[in-house]
């Protein structure tokens, strides 16, 4: 018999190999680990909570920008509903411009800025089976994943962050441009 022969006599190429041969008893018989994102996991429910959370909280560094045009800079809202968020940073970033004497606001535009990379990422990841998946067309080895509660939790919470900072700076005179703009009524 030649070597390309197996032991009963059946072809065999000199490359084939038996996988299970290689496998332990216990990674015969335990399942693989599901992604707190597989909709087949036990913690998706939870999972599917944190992606809200997320969610919610991404939509909060909006809120910061249009509060901050619209109360401090005098902005007109109805110019801004249909804004994305890069739009609202960038007109932020202009208006803090005559605001020498407010370092702190073009500090916090940047934090936002790079906050809203990171909304991008959540909220413009692809579903997958495991949970939600991020590429970019710019950049092929840019890869980010949420497959798991705590993945989403952090982004959260610094998206929570950014907001607080924000909410921080909207009042930082003591609430006296929020009251004078309620009083104006050009509330919503």
């Amino acid at each position: 018999m030649s070597s390309a022969h197996s032991h009963d006599g059946s072809l065999r190429r000199p490359f084939d190999v038996d996988l299970r041969a290689l496998l332990s008893d216990d990674e015969e018989t335990t399942p693989p680990k599901l992604a707190d994102g597989d909709q087949n996991s036990p913690r998706f429910d939870e999972w599917l909570l944190a992606l809200g959370r997320a969610t919610y909280e991404a939509g909060h560094l909006s809120l910061m920008a249009f509060d901050l045009l619209r109360v401090h800079f005098d902005a007109d809202e109805d110019d801004m509903y249909d804004d994305a968020l890069g739009r609202r940073v960038s007109k932020l970033r202009g208006s803090a411009k005559s605001r020498p004497d407010w370092p702190e606001l073009a500090s916090w535009i940047d934090t936002l800025d790079a906050a809203r990379e990171q909304r991008n990422d959540l909220t413009h990841a692809l579903p997958v089976r495991d949970g939600l998946h991020r590429r970019k067309g710019s950049d092929p080895y840019f890869v980010r994943d949420f497959f798991t509660v705590k993945s989403l939790e952090e982004i959260a919470a610094a998206f929570d962050a950014v907001s607080r900072k924000g909410n921080t700076l909207l009042h930082r005179d003591g609430g006296t441009h929020v009251r004078a703009w309620m009083l104006s009524g050009t509330m919503m």
